[in-house]
């Protein structure tokens, strides 16, 4: 089992990221560039704060102004889970299956 967002904009607006230039998607992964250094930095940290149950759901790589990521939860979930953002002074918490789709 594995999980892709929905649409990668409504992610980066539950993690509050606002200032990014382009998203790309791709496989089983997604691109984003961003405009400055600090906006790509902000990007990264709340990327890497969405938790489920205390444990990551990104892989989150960045190189420069841009970020790959791509959703690490394997295991099957309930519909009831709560996926969170805990970063720079942005929370947010929502239904996991509102943000992403399970794929087989």
């Amino acid at each position: 089992m594995c999980y892709h967002p929905i649409d990668i904009e409504r992610l980066l607006a539950f993690a509050g990221i606002k200032q990014h230039r382009q998203v790309t998607p791709a496989m089983h992964q997604f691109t984003i560039e961003f405009a400055s250094d600090e906006a790509a930095r902000r990007g990264d940290e709340r990327l890497r704060a969405m938790r489920v149950d205390g444990q990551p759901v990104l892989s989150v790589a960045r190189s420069g102004l841009q970020i790959a990521a791509s959703c690490i939860i394997a295991s099957i979930l309930e519909s009831s889970t709560q996926v969170e953002c805990d970063a720079d002074h942005h929370w947010s918490r929502e239904a996991f299956f509102s943000i992403f789709r399970a794929t087989p």
